[in-house]
């Protein structure tokens, strides 16, 4: 779904749809931000051990989170990047 969007596929709608997925990937980002920030209990900037213990998931396999955290990059900067639609 998400590569017919950002390729202009015949999905009604496809600039409403860019949209969302721009808006969802960046709202994900965003929170991700905050999560690793510490707003809710601690975490790499902030005092306390509330990323460790809240998320000990994403804290003992790093690297899936970065490769998530690159997926929602990308398919935020593509969303945001004009299609070639005449």
């Amino acid at each position: 779904m998400a590569c017919s969007i950002l390729l202009g596929g015949p999905l009604f709608g496809t600039k409403t749809l860019r949209k969302g997925l721009a808006l969802g990937s960046g709202l994900h980002l965003f929170v991700i931000a905050l999560k690793l920030i510490g707003a809710d209990g601690g975490g790499l900037l902030l005092p306390g051990t509330g990323l460790w213990e809240y998320y000990p998931a994403a804290m003992s396999k790093p690297f899936a989170s970065l490769c998530s955290v690159a997926m929602h990059s990308v398919a935020c900067f593509a969303a945001f990047t004009p299609s070639s639609e005449k």
